[in-house]
């Protein structure tokens, strides 16, 4: 880190904003005992999570599609519990052998392709889900409004909590391919992450997670500054840099 930004304010910013609520596999007892409960949930757990090695697209357009909300609800709560107590079991069986640093990206690429689908999706009638494309969820088709029942609007509900849980945990994880770009350092990574954690910030926005979250979207934003100032970018060669990628 220190090779990276050079001084010890630096590395101070740096440990702080290390420790997230979730925190991953660093300390996998501090899940809320809310998110601990939802690990006995049945059908998606044992059916599933338990006996193969999870696929996002095969959670989403195979699961969930054929879940009611509630049953989504559930089930998005066991990913969490898993991801963030057990990240291991989602790739392989033995422990030992997982190193979790090697699967920090495809967690956050498994976690993006169920976020993708969690705002996508949207409840019919008979309380079944169903899913568009990116075109209909404008909510326009042949120049007439599509009105639907959003499953995401149905997960933000008063009382409800796991869609803000399932954002602290894609954040937790993308935070440490922001302090990998930090730490390389590796400016264009540090820029790609520091934009999709500013976006998870804003989904935490009104939750429990607000005021933790927006500290270490604080820090994270110093930690950047730094890194742009140690790498001698002006904010003119910023902009280029940007325009390269």
């Amino acid at each position: 880190m220190q090779a990276a930004l050079g001084d010890i304010d630096a590395q101070a910013l740096f440990e702080q904003q290390q420790k997230t609520v979730f925190g991953v596999e660093e300390s996998p007892s501090v899940l809320p005992d809310p998110v601990k409960t939802r690990f006995a949930h049945i059908n998606f757990y044992q059916e599933y999570l338990a006996k193969y090695y999870p696929k996002a697209l095969v959670i989403t357009n195979h699961f969930f599609a054929a879940m009611t909300p509630e049953a989504v609800e559930a089930a998005l709560q066991d990913i969490v519990m898993l991801l963030a107590d057990r990240p291991f079991f989602y790739f392989m069986n033995d422990q030992k052998k997982f190193k979790v640093t090697a699967y920090w990206e495809c967690i956050v690429d498994q976690l993006s392709l169920i976020n993708e689908f969690l705002c996508i999706a949207y409840i019919n009638k008979d309380r079944s889900i169903s899913f568009t494309d990116d075109a209909e969820q404008t909510g326009f088709n042949a120049y007439k409004p599509i009105k639907r029942d959003w499953l995401f609007d149905w997960l933000l509900a008063p009382g409800k909590k796991v869609i803000f849980d399932f954002y602290a945990l894609c954040f937790d994880y993308t935070i440490k391919l922001f302090n990998e770009g930090i730490l390389l350092p590796d400016f264009t990574q540090a820029t790609r992450y520091v934009g999709e954690l500013e976006w998870l910030a804003e989904k935490l926005r009104g939750s429990i997670y607000e005021s933790d979250y927006a500290e270490h979207i604080k820090t994270v934003k110093e930690l950047y500054d730094l890194l742009k100032q140690r790498m001698g970018l002006t904010n003119n060669q910023f902009e280029e840099h940007n325009d390269w990628e």
